[in-house]
């Protein structure tokens, strides 16, 4: 077995492993994007604090921020199975 040989399937993996984190990064910016081009509006209440994000702005910048945050917790929570986000 040559050196070539050994070092084939790590790089197959990671390669992988960096089309897979692109993709989900890919996603959570179409639905952002889907969401600030339809205009949708969210309004709710969290222990009796009322978030409007009506505006697009706004709402664009709340929806980046909490999938920045889904990632981190998942790297953090589950570092064996999400250490590659």
């Amino acid at each position: 077995m040559s050196i070539i040989d050994k070092a084939v399937e790590p790089i197959k993996q990671w390669i992988f492993g960096i089309a897979l984190k692109k993709s989900f990064v890919a996603l959570a910016k179409l639905i952002v994007s889907f969401a600030a081009a339809k205009g949708i509006a969210v309004s709710f209440a969290f222990n009796g604090i009322q978030f409007d994000l009506a505006d697009i702005g706004i709402m664009t910048a709340a929806l980046n921020s909490l999938f920045t945050m889904l990632r981190n917790w998942l790297k953090i929570k589950y570092p064996n199975k999400f250490g590659w986000l």
